[in-house]
C-alpha cells in the first residue's frame, strides 16, 4: 500500500519486469503529499559477485541514478601476510618475498605504509620492487591485478617503506621483491615486514628454510671403457669468493690424464640445474700443464664464478695390483681446492672397473656317424692385460685323447701362434694333463682350439677344467671349465597319426640310430600296454639305411611270449644276426615299419586280438599304445 504520515492509504505499488508502478486512488486528493520515499528489500544473487564483488545498478532511466553495491567477502580483517621462495632448493642465489596488506574495513584507509627490514645475509635488489593491486572474491581469496603506482617508496639495500596513498574498502596491495644471498653459510632466512595505519602495527614473518649447498669442490666419475676413465670436478657451486683458487688432482696408481680430453668451462645455474657456459680464458695453458702438475689454476673467483673441469685417465694396468690381472678393481681419485695456501674443500670418487675375463673355455660335440671327436675352445687374455710368458693347462677328463697336432693358436688378428712347448702328460686317474707354453703374450688375445678323440663311449658327459698361470697373472692363477654331452645312440618309436580305419591298422616306426657308437648285436621286443591290437607280421619292412634287410638272413621275426601265451597279439621280437648285413650296425640308422590291426575279428596265426583295457573310464576314446 502507498501510505501518507505511514497511516492513510492512498493507493497500491508493484514491481513488472523490473519497473515499479504506483496507482494512486482519489483519496491521494485529500493529503498534503509533497514528496515520498519508496522502501524495499532486496535479495542479491551471490553467484554474481563471486568473481567481481562490486557491481552498479541503474535505477532510474531520466536521472541516470545508480547504486553501487558492494559485497563484503567472507574474511573481513585488515591484515598482511608474507611469504619467501627461494630460485632453486639447492644453491640458491636469491629469494623472491611476496607482501600482501588487505583492507578489512567498509572505509578508505590513507597513508598506510609497509615497513620492511632486509635481515642479515641478504640484501634488497632495489629494481626488483614491484606493487600490484590486490582484491578479494566473495570467499575470501585474493586477486592479483595490474600494476599500480599509487604509492611513494624510500630504499635502501637494508630496508624499504612503502606509503599508499589510499586503500579502498575490501582491497589492497601486493608488493614482490628479490633479495640476493649474501652468507652461503645459512640455510634458513626469515623477513618480517610490519603493516602501520591508524596509529596501529601488525607484522608478518616469511620464512626460507632447507637451503641446501653444494660442496666448494665436488667429484664425480664414471666408467668409460675397459681402459679408461672419466672424471668431472666442480668448483665452487656453493658461490663463494675465492682469491687465488687451484685445484690439485691426485690420481691413483695406474692412471693418467689424457691432454687432448681437458675441459675447463664456466657453469651457471638454472634452478636446479648447471649449464655450460664459455672456456676458461686460460685453457689453453691449462691443457698445457694439467697432465703433469696435476693442478690447474682458476684464479680469483667471485660468488658468481663455478667451473666444471673434465678430463679422461686411461689406465696402464702394468702399475696396477702390482702388474697381476685382477677382474674387479676399483680407483678412488681424491681432488682438493685451495685459496692460496689455504686448503677450501676435499672431494674424492671412486670407480670400478669389471673387467674382461682372463680365460673362458667352451666345448662342442662333433659326433657323427663318420667324427667321433669333441673340440674345445679356450680364449685366454679377453681383458687384453699386459702378459709375459704364460702356461695354459687343461685337464682332459677320462675317455678323451689328444696329440699335439690337434691343437691350434690364433691371436684376435688370426694370426698362427707357435707354443714353445706342449706336454701331454697321462695322470693316475686316467685323466691327461696338457701344459701349453706361450712366451711373450703381451696384450694380445688368443684362441687355443684342439680336438679330442672320444675313447670311451659310455661317458655321457665331458668335463674339462682349465688354469692359465705366468706373468701377469698372479698366484694362483685364473681357471674355467667346460662341459660337453657328446651324441648318443637313439631309440625311436612312433605312428604319426597313421590310422587306417578302412583297414582298421595302425602303423608304427622303430628307429635305432647308432651315432656315437656301432651295435653289435640287437634285440627289438615289442607289446601293447593296452592291448586291442595284434601285429601283422607279413607288413614288417626292415631297413639299415636305404637297404631293405632279409627275414632269415639278417635278422628274426617272432611271436611273443606273455602269461604263458605266444602270438602276434602279445607282440613281436625282432633279433638281427650277426655277420649279416644288419651286424654290425654302424654308419646308418635301423628302421623297422609295421602295422598293427585293431580288427577283433581278424586271426594271425590262430590268435585274435585281446579286448582293449579301457584307462579308468569306459566311455572314453581308446588308447592304444604300443612299447
Amino acid at each position: 500500500d502507498i501510505l501518507i504520515d505511514g497511516l492513510d492509504p492512498v493507493g497500491v505499488s508493484w514491481i513488472d519486469n523490473g519497473v515499479i508502478w504506483f496507482e494512486f486512488d482519489e483519496d491521494i486528493e485529500q493529503g498534503d503529499v509533497s514528496q515520498g520515499f519508496v522502501e524495499m528489500e532486496l535479495e542479491f544473487d551471490l553467484e554474481k559477485f563471486d568473481e567481481q564483488r562490486e557491481h552498479n545498478i541503474p535505477f532510474s532511466e531520466d536521472e541516470n541514478t545508480s547504486l553501487t553495491i558492494i559485497a563484503r567477502p567472507k574474511s573481513t580483517n585488515t591484515g598482511i601476510a608474507k611469504e619467501g621462495h627461494a630460485n632453486a632448493t639447492k644453491d640458491a642465489t636469491f629469494i623472491t618475498w611476496t607482501v600482501d596488506v588487505l583492507n578489512g574495513t567498509d572505509e578508505v584507509l590513507e597513508n598506510a605504509s609497509i615497513l620492511d627490514i632486509i635481515p642479515d645475509g641478504l640484501s634488497l635488489r632495489p629494481n626488483s620492487i614491484k606493487v600490484y593491486n590486490l582484491d578479494t572474491k566473495l570467499d575470501g581469496a585474493k586477486v592479483q591485478l595490474d600494476e599500480t603506482a599509487n604509492y611513494k617508496i624510500e630504499k635502501t639495500d637494508t630496508q624499504f617503506e612503502i606509503t599508499f596513498d589510499t586503500m579502498d574498502p575490501y582491497k589492497g596491495y601486493r608488493v614482490v621483491y628479490e633479495t640476493t644471498i649474501t652468507d652461503f653459510t645459512l640455510e634458513t632466512f626469515s623477513n618480517t615486514a610490519d603493516l602501520k595505519y591508524n596509529d596501529k602495527t601488525i607484522s608478518a614473518t616469511g620464512s626460507v628454510t632447507d637451503i641446501s649447498r653444494s660442496a666448494s669442490i665436488e667429484k664425480t666419475g664414471n666408467y668409460k671403457n675397459q681402459n679408461e676413465l672419466s672424471w668431472t670436478i666442480d668448483v665452487n657451486k656453493s658461490g663463494l669468493p675465492i682469491s687465488n683458487a687451484t685445484v690439485t688432482d691426485l690420481l691413483p696408481e695406474g692412471l693418467s690424464i689424457n691432454p687432448d680430453s681437458i675441459q675447463v668451462y664456466k657453469i651457471t645455474q638454472q634452478g636446479n640445474q648447471w649449464v655450460k657456459g664459455a672456456d676458461h680464458p686460460n685453457l689453453a695453458n691449462i691443457k698445457a700443464t694439467f697432465a703433469t702438475s696435476k693442478e690447474i689454476e682458476l684464479g680469483d673467483l667471485t660468488a658468481q664464478d663455478a667451473y666444471r673441469i673434465v678430463f679422461d685417465t686411461p689406465v696402464d694396468w702394468s702399475e696396477v695390483n702390482e702388474g697381476d690381472y685382477v677382474r674387479n678393481n676399483s680407483f678412488k681419485n681424491e681432488t682438493t681446492l685451495k685459496s692460496g695456501d689455504t686448503l677450501v674443500g676435499v672431494d674424492d670418487a671412486t670407480v670400478g672397473i669389471y673387467r674382461n675375463t682372463m680365460i673362458e673355455k667352451t666345448g662342442t660335440n662333433h659326433v657323427n656317424y663318420e667324427n667321433k671327436t669333441v673340440s674345445w675352445t679356450v680364449i685366454v687374455n679377453k681383458a687384453q692385460h699386459p702378459l709375459g710368458d704364460i702356461i695354459l693347462t687343461d685337464t682332459l677328463p677320462e675317455g678323451l685323447s689328444i696329440t699335439e697336432s690337434d691343437i691350434k693358436i690364433k691371436n684376435q688378428n688370426g694370426q698362427d701362434i707357435t707354443p714353445t712347448k706342449v706336454e701331454i702328460t697321462s695322470q693316475s686317474d686316467d685323466k691327461t694333463k696338457v701344459d701349453i707354453y706361450i712366451a711373450n703374450v703381451g696384450t694380445d688375445t688368443l684362441t687355443i682350439h684342439y680336438v679330442t678323440k672320444i675313447e670311451d663311449f659310455t661317458v655321457n658327459t665331458f668335463s674339462n677344467t682349465a688354469g692359465v698361470y705366468g706373468d701377469g697373472i698372479g698366484e694362483p692363477g685364473e681357471h674355467t671349465s667346460g662341459s660337453v654331452n657328446p651324441s648318443g645312440n637313439s631309440y625311436t618309436k612312433v605312428n604319426n597319426g597313421r590310422i587306417n580305419y578302412q583297414d582298421k591298422t595302425i602303423t608304427w616306426t622303430i628307429g635305432v640310430n647308432p651315432v656315437r657308437e656301432r651295435i653289435t648285436e640287437l634285440k627289438i621286443e615289442d607289446y601293447f600296454d593296452h592291448k586291442g591290437m595284434i601285429a601283422l607280421p607279413d607288413t614288417f619292412v626292415v631297413k639299415k639305411g636305404n637297404t631293405t634287410l632279409q627275414l632269415g638272413v639278417d635278422y628274426t621275426l617272432a611271436p611273443r611270449t606273455d602269461d604263458g601265451k605266444t602270438g602276434y597279439h602279445k607282440g613281436f621280437v625282432i633279433n638281427l644276426i650277426p655277420n649279416s648285413n644288419a651286424l654290425p650296425l654302424d654308419g646308418a640308422a635301423l628302421t623297422v615299419e609295421y602295422k598293427t590291426s585293431f580288427d577283433p575279428q581278424l586271426e594271425v596265426d590262430g590268435n585274435v586280438l585281446e579286448p582293449h583295457i579301457h584307462a579308468g573310464n569306459s566311455n572314453a576314446t581308446r588308447e592304444y599304445i604300443n612299447t
